[in-house]
């Protein structure tokens, strides 16, 4: 293409990241998009500081109005044999957040699905916010000039941002900070989830069979934000869903070669069991640590049994509470990292000898709940199918640990389906448990009344008898309730939604 000179007329725009279907914006610019994405497939071949330059160094102007709510185009079709792949549709909730804005960046440089995949970014935040990523965040990548951005776009309709999704990032919801309680977050989200969860329903109801997406839930409690997501979006296979817990599992190898002074990725075999909160487990039994250019297990390198088990949690929640105190909210560029990390290796497969922890449905392995959403050691190929390692010799220690967090887990599910009105209260005839995998077992009235009492907890894990008088609920030195402080809890929730 010859250089311009500037009395003579203008040429029509070459096609770039911003001005990528342009038709879905200005009426004007009548383009096919079959040649759309063929002049596209060309361009990303093509050095994007030569094209700048060919443009007399400016900048080209984005193609839609500010003021103007943007819609993601259809995806489009697939193109022949020999030819670039097809980008990757990637969605992101709460995208204006720190959280969502540092993973939308991460994500267009490669960070999720490699160096060398292209991607479709879609953000969905309220219509309040729009305004906002259309100025910051679009504006921002768009200037980076970077090759793997296929297109950008922003949207308030989950609905419309979920069609032809391939990957979502669901970052939505409040996060902990100073002035939330863990119950407030976990009612705030669940009313958050519920609605996430009836939009994916609407879209994956009506996808082709075998058409899969890959959705992994970012916002804490993750766990109960799985369950929640499930309840109200049926049709979405539990394979389809997985929560992070890859931060703490980054937080615990980080201490770990901390204390050994050696480099994070010398460790490996790190597994994060049960619930992603202040009872969660560092299991180091089959963690290998390489020093000196040989691989030992952990309890030989570290020597200090009391360390591994008890205070390797402690010096992880205390280093994040004390960052966290500081800055007045979470940490977004770990956890940001941490779900980039968890969607590559989902995508592209874990190392044969090597697994991650990740928040999925359970099986019935290791004696957990089915359906419970549980963190667990995960293997991944690399067409992207998951499995629980199974292998794994577990001791009294690991199990009393590993109980603990099905039960918490449990008490918190409780929460969210109490404060969606998903417990059921009739008193004549017996009921499903609300929260069963498939067809589960069937509970009887009065233990549905005990449960609404906070009298008794119910299990549904095969072979377990319902536990005694107990507390069905959150901490109450945490809280500050007691257990007849439910209905004060249920308020103190719904007035921190009323101000968010």
């Amino acid at each position: 293409m010859a250089n311009t000179r500037k009395d003579s007329p203008e040429p029509q725009m070459p096609l770039s990241l911003h001005s990528l279907r342009c038709s879905d914006f200005d009426p004007d610019h009548n383009v096919d998009p079959k040649d759309d994405y063929k002049s596209l497939c060309q361009l990303q071949a093509e050095n994007h500081r030569e094209l700048v330059k060919q443009r007399e160094g400016r900048l080209v102007d984005l193609p839609y109005d500010l003021n103007e709510i943007i819609r993601p185009p259809p995806r489009l079709p697939p193109i022949k044999t020999g030819e670039p792949r097809v980008p990757v549709r990637v969605v992101v909730t709460g995208a204006a957040s720190d959280i969502g804005q540092a993973l939308a960046l991460m994500v267009a440089r490669g960070k999720a699905f490699g160096p060398d995949r292209s991607v479709e970014i879609v953000l969905v935040d309220t219509i309040k916010k729009m305004k906002l990523l259309r100025e910051g965040l679009v504006t921002q990548i768009g200037m980076s000039m970077l090759k793997l951005v296929a297109g950008i776009f922003c949207t308030h309709n989950m609905i419309e941002a979920f069609t032809d999704a391939d990957s979502i990032f669901l970052c939505s919801g409040v996060v902990p900070s100073l002035g939330f309680s863990r119950t407030d977050i976990i009612t705030i989200n669940a009313l958050e989830f519920k609605k996430i969860g009836k939009c994916l329903e609407n879209v994956v109801s009506r996808r082709a069979v075998g058409d899969k997406v890959q959705v992994l839930v970012v916002s804490e409690p993750p766990n109960t934000n799985m369950h929640v997501l499930l309840r109200f979006a049926p049709s979405l296979h539990p394979s389809c869903v997985m929560g992070l817990s890859r931060v703490d599992q980054n937080r615990g190898q980080t201490c770990i070669a901390r204390r050994l002074d050696i480099a994070c990725d010398k460790v490996r075999r790190l597994t994060v069991w049960g619930n992603k909160s202040r009872n969660i487990f560092f299991d180091l039994s089959a963690t290998l640590i390489e020093i000196c250019g040989k691989e030992i297990p952990a309890r030989h390198a570290i020597k200090d049994d009391n360390w591994i088990k008890h205070k390797l949690t402690e010096v992880v929640l205390k280093r994040q509470a004390d960052i966290e105190r500081r800055r007045g909210t979470t940490l977004c560029l770990p956890v940001a990292a941490a779900a980039a990390q968890h969607m590559h290796d989902w995508a592209l497969g874990t190392p044969h000898d090597d697994w991650a922890s990740m928040i999925v449905t359970s099986d019935g392995s290791y004696s957990i709940e089915q359906g419970l959403c549980y963190s667990f050691p995960v293997r991944v190929s690399p067409q992207g199918t998951w499995d629980i390692v199974k292998d794994l010799v577990i001791d009294e220690f690991q199990r009393e640990n590993l109980n603990v967090g099905q039960r918490e887990i449990q008490d918190e599910r409780y929460i969210a389906y109490d404060e969606l009105k998903l417990i059921v209260k009739d008193t004549k005839a017996e009921v499903v448990a609300p929260w069963s995998f498939g067809s589960g077992p069937v509970i009887p009235c009065n233990v549905l009344k005990d449960i609404e009492r906070n009298k008794v907890r119910y299990s549904t894990a095969p072979g377990e008898k319902n536990r005694g008088s107990t507390h069905f609920g959150i901490n109450k030195a945490n809280t500050g309730q007691t257990s007849g402080g439910k209905d004060q809890i249920k308020k103190k929730g719904k007035k921190k939604q009323s101000k968010t």
